[in-house]
């Protein structure tokens, strides 16, 4: 029985002799740091956060799962190139190559929002709207105040949406914040 992290690099590379576990686990991983731990993504390190708990699930050496993460991510968006799926994956057609935590990333946010990465990025943009002096979104717009109880310093409350999974904490950032929380 494939995992939802498994059935998604499988639907990109369709049937293939590569292992795709290790960047399954290492998918798995980010979601579990990035949206349940709401650690943001540029304190995320691949090599030092999650590559060793990968390789401790997968009872591999750090540097397999490294090679063998990097490997299939750029076979991940070279075949996606190749079919004409960058914009289904990740919410624009991008021309440059991006980096393999850049892939890592965007596959991560098209599993756990069931969006592609820059869409979800422009669901938040349009908190843009906010009116930074109470913090709040206008009452017009449709995303609701409410704290997110997430570990940061809380002094305004944050940002909930009526889409499901993509809100703002109630962090130090107030209106601007960035960190996305779960539903």
């Amino acid at each position: 029985m494939f995992t939802r992290s498994e059935r998604l690099i499988s639907s990109i590379l369709g049937s293939t002799r590569w292992d795709i576990r290790p960047m399954a686990c290492t998918l798995d991983i980010i979601i579990e740091i990035h949206f349940v731990k709401h650690i943001p993504k540029g304190d995320i390190r691949l090599t030092r956060s999650v590559y060793p708990l990968a390789a401790i699930r997968l009872e591999k050496s750090v540097p397999a799962i490294a090679k063998s993460v990097e490997r299939l991510a750029n076979l991940c968006w070279d075949m996606a190139r190749g079919q004409n799926r960058i914009l289904e994956l990740v919410g624009r057609d991008l021309y440059d190559i991006p980096s393999v935590s850049d892939i890592l990333f965007y596959l991560a946010y098209l599993l756990y929002f069931h969006k592609p990465f820059f869409t979800v990025l422009d669901d938040l943009d349009r908190l843009s709207q906010a009116d930074p002096e109470e913090g709040r979104v206008n009452k017009s717009s449709p995303w609701r105040s409410r704290p997110c109880g997430a570990a940061f310093p809380a002094r305004v409350s944050g940002m909930q949406t009526e889409n499901p999974g993509i809100a703002l904490c109630g962090c130090r950032f107030a209106y601007r914040c960035m960190h996305i929380i779960p539903k």
